[in-house]
């Protein structure tokens, strides 16, 4: 959990500081990614249904994955010369007819 509060903490880290808000991001990525990989595995037992707790890391990883993505989306909408996806759509569609 502690993790995830880490990650929406780039919420609040100005947009246009890129390699705090990366370094962030990346950092409880990967965080999340060594606790599902090696979080007590050997200490459980092997069952082929998924337990709680690998649900729970699952919904912490997407939760922190989305703040990252989030703030690609933020930066690539951001710079000057990108255009909105509505707009793009459109204009494809009014040069096919």
């Amino acid at each position: 959990m502690l993790v995830v509060f880490v990650s929406w903490l780039s919420f609040f880290v100005d947009r246009n500081s890129a390699p705090a808000r990366v370094s962030l991001g990346i950092t409880t990525v990967l965080t999340m990614t060594t606790l599902i990989m090696g979080f007590g595995q050997d200490s459980l037992p092997v069952v082929s249904y998924m337990r709680a707790l690998d649900l729970y890391l699952i919904v912490c990883y997407l939760l922190v994955f989305g703040s990252f993505a989030e703030y690609a989306l933020v930066n690539y909408r951001s710079k000057p010369g990108n255009k909105r996806i509505s707009e793009v759509i459109y204009a494809r569609e009014s040069n096919i007819c």
